[in-house]
């Protein structure tokens, strides 16, 4: 028996929404690097889209999410760092999609965004302090797949952020607002000139048919 196609006009909306689930592999970018061990965590992806089409082939895509992500700083013959960080990122996607067969249509994404860390927990015990803003470009690749009642579209994409997530120094040599590092260990504050932010992210996107 042949697959039938489910709601073949779909794509002629002018406008689609949802919600998405994923997870995260996030990371940071750390120089010099020769007194950390490389920095890998994991994390929780939830927000919400919507796609606007532009062209047969060519949509607009807002996505706001908040991520939850924990991560571990390593200095060489010292204790590892663990961080919490829970960006709210808002990333503005270009998606081109190809020829729809059945019912897949594999797509690419391409685009950038803000994101802003309102994580404030237990900040006086940190040993390392990072930046509340960032900003970011982010590409991927996925698929979407209909079926009678909804839109399910695995996704995989990489963001790398743009700005030096260490907090700076303020006049008085303190790093932020006269913030100080947990039991006065500055040696990871002093020993990291840039931390540059990126991960990967495995989503699954639900959506209007």
């Amino acid at each position: 028996m042949a697959q039938k196609t489910h709601h073949p006009m779909s794509d002629d909306k002018l406008m689609h929404y949802g919600g998405f689930l994923g997870i995260n592999i996030p990371s940071y970018i750390i120089q010099p690097d020769r007194f950390y061990a490389p920095t890998i965590g994991y994390g929780l992806a939830i927000g919400g889209y919507v796609d606007v089409r532009l062209a047969s082939f060519l949509n607009l895509r807002v996505s706001p999410a908040i991520n939850f992500n924990a991560l571990n700083v390593k200095q060489s013959q010292r204790d590892s760092v663990n961080m919490l960080i829970m960006p709210i990122s808002v990333p503005l996607h270009l998606k081109w999609s190809a020829d729809r067969k059945k019912n897949y249509r594999p797509y690419v994404v391409v685009g950038g965004g803000i994101s802003f860390d309102f994580n404030t927990i237990d900040e006086d015990n940190k040993k390392i302090l990072t930046k509340k803003l960032n900003y970011f470009v982010e590409g991927g690749f996925g698929c979407d797949f209909y079926n009678k009642w909804f839109r399910c579209s695995p996704e995989i994409k990489y963001q790398l952020g743009f700005n030096n997530m260490i907090a700076p120094k303020n006049e008085e040599g303190n790093w932020g607002e006269n913030w100080t590092p947990a039991d006065g260990d500055k040696s990871y504050m002093e020993g990291i000139e840039k931390m540059i932010f990126h991960q990967v992210s495995l989503i699954i996107h639900f959506g209007s048919i």
